[in-house]
């Protein structure tokens, strides 16, 4: 652990700090959040113990709906129909990720016996072996800069908390740190099976956990490859030019393949979720312009989806003490989007590849984020993947002996 800048303690300290962070979501969730049935922390929790409890009384029903096999056997609707969660109200013909976090704790109910801080502290541990993993990959990009790179991974209040608890984001950050180490890892070492070995179980995780995480990142790394076989020189215009391309890409399947409409699907996501937003009173629900399922319409909805993401929430909003966190924790971002310019630096042709690259990851999820999420809350949570990469993105432009002589002037 040491060659790559982070000891035991460091770890230890970590993780601490994750298992103190899950425990806060608990207790938030627990007294001012206590609708069990509509939380996240909870709801897959309490539906597990169902499926736990099949383990005892009809083994062969536990397992199949464990492993997902033959899940529509009539013996398992005794099952099925008290949990609240093993059918989602709205699909989109993608994987079902709610079975994932049921299956999860299932499992952790094995040795948990049901008490919920025992599944705080796995997840814990799946989300600091995630960002271990993150760490790594930019290790030997930033490795200057370790400190600074090691906070962007663990320390941002949301990421921090949201990793933490018994959610979905803990084992996502875990799927996204195996993916783009091996990534990194595999044009130098190929031949080692253990890194194409990663590269799969990353992607089965996010493709099982968060698919729409993979969506993203799927464009990002086409990109990321392009750029060593196009215009090797000029990574900017590819980037440009394979956006460009995507999005044509997109209006071509809508009209060859209606029933695979990108832009319609999109449309009736945000509707879905207005209209339960609206259901449950969501009380930081905000009014978006209207969308059409033309992709017209959503090439000009496009600048409005990434300042909402980006800028939203605002820190006078009314709203939960959640929401104005994240208002603060805005604030903060953006503040160190701006030091850079004031430290900057060159950078290398292939630093200027990984910063396209992590910029269309990040490009992609807030335009879908921005498009399909009209409640405050949400979007702060569902936005947490990409908060590490801005930061990263940030340290590449950073000079470390400018910064260095700017804090020893201060100090003086």
């Amino acid at each position: 652990m040491k060659k790559f800048g982070i000891s035991r303690h460091w770890s230890i300290g970590i993780f601490g700090l994750k298992v103190i962070a899950g425990t806060v979501l608990w207790a938030i969730y627990t007294y001012y959040y206590p609708e069990r049935s509509t939380s996240d922390a909870f709801r897959f929790f309490d539906d597990a113990k169902v499926m736990h409890q099949a383990l005892f009384e009809d083994p062969s029903s536990y397992f199949k709906m464990l492993l997902g096999y033959d899940v529509d056997d009539p013996a398992l609707q005794k099952y099925i129909v008290r949990m609240f969660n093993w059918d989602k109200e709205y699909n989109y013909f993608l994987y079902n990720d709610s079975r994932t976090m049921l299956r999860f704790n299932a499992i952790c109910m094995l040795f948990s016996f049901g008490n919920y801080h025992v599944h705080t502290i796995v997840m814990s541990l799946f989300s600091l072996v995630g960002g271990i993993y993150l760490f790594k990959a930019f290790y030997s990009f930033l490795e200057d800069k370790k400190h600074l790179l090691l906070i962007s991974i663990f320390c941002i209040p949301s990421v921090m908390f949201y990793t933490s608890g018994v959610l979905k984001e803990g084992i996502l950050l875990a799927g996204i740190g195996f993916f783009f180490y091996s990534i990194f890892k595999i044009p130098k070492e190929y031949k080692k099976p253990k890194y194409w070995l990663l590269l799969l179980i990353g992607i089965l995780i996010l493709l099982i956990m968060k698919i729409y995480v993979f969506i993203c990142l799927a464009p990002a790394l086409a990109y990321y490859m392009l750029s060593h076989r196009v215009l090797k020189e000029k990574p900017f215009l590819v980037f440009v030019g394979f956006n460009i391309l995507a999005f044509a890409g997109l209006y071509l399947l809508s009209i060859v393949a209606p029933d695979k409409d990108i832009f319609y699907m999109l449309y009736k996501k945000k509707d879905d979720f207005m209209n339960v937003a609206m259901q449950y009173e969501a009380g930081s629900f905000i009014s978006t312009p209207e969308l059409r399922p033309k992709p017209l319409s959503f090439l000009l909805y496009i600048p409005f989806a990434i300042y909402t993401v980006l800028m939203r929430p605002y820190i006078w909003e009314p709203g939960s003490a959640l929401v104005r966190f994240a208002a603060i924790e805005n604030i903060l971002l953006l503040f160190c989007m701006i030091i850079p310019f004031f430290v900057w630096r060159k950078r290398s042709l292939e630093e200027k590849r990984v910063i396209y690259f992590l910029t269309t990851f990040i490009f992609y999820l807030y335009i879908l984020i921005g498009f399909t999420t009209p409640v405050l809350g949400a979007l702060s949570r569902y936005k947490v993947p990409a908060l590490p990469f801005i930061l990263i993105i940030s340290l590449f432009f950073i000079d470390s002996l400018k910064l260095k002589k700017i804090i020893s002037f201060k100090k003086l």
